[in-house]
């Protein structure tokens, strides 16, 4: 996925949540990571304090992921995770 689709994608949710996880982006850690660090570099996205521990019975439990009760079975989070915010031009 190239870096203006990446923009194109987060400026048209306006507010993306980006994690260790696969789920947004379809790509592992290491192709999220380039890009993800770019953005960050170049203003595009912000970086929030890292949520830390989800914890609770619930996996969803503290999660920003937005998935469905339905999906929460085949989402399993990374103990620490990070939230990015898109910054509008």
């Amino acid at each position: 996925m190239l870096l203006s689709d990446i923009r194109k994608f987060i400026h048209s949710v306006g507010e993306v949540t980006i994690t260790d996880l696969t789920i947004k982006f379809n790509l592992d850690r290491d192709e999220l990571e380039t890009p993800l660090n770019i953005l960050i570099q170049k203003g595009y996205i912000k970086k929030d304090k890292p949520l830390v521990n989800i914890g609770g019975g619930s996996k969803c439990s503290g999660c920003p992921m937005g998935c469905k009760p339905k999906e929460a079975e085949s989402c399993s989070p990374l103990p620490n995770f990070t939230i990015y915010k898109w910054v509008k031009d």
